[in-house]
Order: structure tokens, then C-alpha cells, then sequence
């Protein structure tokens, strides 16, 4: 799987750095909640990193400030999109969540 995604994006210029850990097991949890977050924390903590966004439909409790929400069924949209550009592109004190369902920040 992790082969498919590099080759789909990298025909789109898109460069893969890395993946989350799978942790559900070690948490026992599937898809949500806690886990989600600390896998992303773990891979956080072992990589270098600059200013990060995270696209996701899931909430992400203490990495929310870095959190652009999307819909499951909708995926990202070019709004979204833009507004992890600039997330990215600002100060790192720019740092807000975005509710998927009001498009406000939060």
C-alpha cells in the first residue's frame, strides 16, 4: 500500500517523507480517538519536521491547533486545501483547527 501511494503521488510532485505508526494494536484501539493522535505524535517525536499541517476527519485532541478537519466522504477540498497553505506558508504562531462542518477556525 505504502508503494501505491509514493508512485500516485509522486506523479503529482508530491513528496512522501513518511508514514505513521500503526499503534492500534499496542492501544488496542481501531481508527479513532486516542490512537490516531499518538501515532502521529510518535512520528512527531522520532522525525525532523518543520511547520506541519494535519489533514484528517478524525479529532485530534492535543494536536488540534495543527488540525485542518476533513469529511470522510468528501475528502479535502480546494477551500481546506488552501488553508493548509496558509498554515504553512504563515508565522508559526498561525496555528488554529478548522471545524469541518462551519469551515471557521477554532
Amino acid at each position: 500500500m505504502n508503494r501505491l501511494i509514493h508512485k500516485v503521488l509522486a506523479e503529482r510532485f508530491i513528496e512522501v517523507i513518511g508514514f505513521t505508526p500503526v499503534l492500534e494494536e499496542q492501544f488496542g484501539a481501531v481508527w479513532g480517538g486516542q490512537a490516531r493522535w499518538d501515532e502521529i505524535s510518535k512520528w512527531l517525536s522520532e522525525n525532523p519536521h518543520g511547520p506541519y499541517v494535519i489533514l484528517e476527519d478524525q479529532p485530534m485532541g492535543p494536536l488540534s491547533n495543527r488540525l485542518i478537519q476533513t469529511e470522510s466522504h468528501i475528502g479535502l477540498t480546494q477551500e481546506l486545501a488552501n488553508l493548509a497553505i496558509k498554515m504553512l506558508s504563515g508565522p508559526e504562531e498561525f496555528q488554529w483547527a478548522v471545524d469541518h462542518n462551519t469551515k471557521q477556525k477554532v
